[in-house]
């Protein structure tokens, strides 16, 4: 009895191994094929969702209070057009621009950030929850700069520079299969485009609109540099380019993970006006 268990055994054993092998073509026996487990698929890493109220004191001290200049009155920023456009539109008590507060202007600005329809645009979704908070923040302050782009400004605006530089890093592309239009307005399909940038590449995107704004207002300033008329109400270069360089230092620091940053004021970092326009011929000589 016993041998015949051991009989069995010997027999159960050699079917198992020849499971678990199996012949090639000249008749020998290959181990199976050995199976690499899988990687776990690598999180990305949780990004804090841009807010607008960490960041408003900044576009303050850039625009400083009540200016006059050749696209009209302004106060913190906010032009009194645009101004119009918005109490009319949300059904709140005028002021005249120069009367409005900080609360006001708070009010003004979280409009224009969540995309609402302030200028009657195609814009259809707040695309500031899909950027870090280096790109929310360097794009909207070209928003609140230079408006959107084309439809609103011959020359250039913010979506356009971002749309832009889209094109030109391929993310556009390998999304849709074409460029975006440049036209400024950020609806449906460059907010497919946006989508699919990784958050850790955001911040090169953001330097890389800081890189295209100074051309455009180099360009705009070109007959400043030409004839050497300079001032700070008709061609305020110099602020212009301060401007970038102030940001592009503040976002070099800033934790896109986190959100935190550490804003030390406006930089001042040409010495005049003349520092200014060489800056800008290096830069259009590149």
């Amino acid at each position: 009895m016993l041998k015949k268990r051991i009989f069995l055994g010997i027999v159960l054993l050699l079917l198992l191994l020849a499971s678990c092998s199996k012949k090639g073509n000249d008749g020998t026996i290959q181990d199976p094929p050995k199976v690499t487990p899988k990687e776990p698929p690598v999180e990305e890493k949780v990004y804090a969702t841009p807010k607008l109220s960490k960041m408003l004191d900044i576009i303050y001290d850039f625009e400083g209070g009540i200016l006059v200049d050749g696209d009209g009155k302004t106060n913190f920023g906010v032009l009194e057009d645009n101004w119009i456009k918005y109490v009319n539109d949300k059904g709140i008590d005028y002021k005249p621009i120069d009367k409005i507060t900080k609360a006001d202007a708070d009010g003004y600005y979280e409009y224009y950030w969540k995309g609402e329809d302030l200028f009657k645009r195609n814009d259809d979704i707040n695309l500031y929850p899909y950027m870090t908070y280096s790109l929310a923040l360097v794009v909207f302050d070209s928003k609140v700069l230079d408006g959107y782009g084309k439809k609103d400004n011959p020359a250039f605006g913010s979506f356009e520079i971002l749309q832009s530089v889209l094109n030109k890093k391929g993310y556009s592309e390998k999304v849709l299969g074409k460029l975006l239009d440049e036209d400024g307005d950020f609806s449906k399909k460059s907010i497919e485009v946006l989508k699919a940038v990784p958050k850790k590449e955001q911040k090169e995107i953001a330097n890389d609109v800081l890189d295209q704004r100074d051309i455009e207002h180099c360009k705009a300033s070109i007959n400043g540099m030409k004839t050497g008329k300079y001032d700070d109400s008709s061609d305020p270069i110099e602020g212009w380019l301060e401007r970038v360089q102030t940001l592009r230092e503040l976002i070099a620091t800033m934790n896109d993970e986190t959100g935190e940053f550490n804003y030390k004021g406006k930089m001042d970092h040409y010495k005049d006006l003349e520092a200014a326009r060489n800056a800008c011929q290096d830069i259009l000589d590149k």
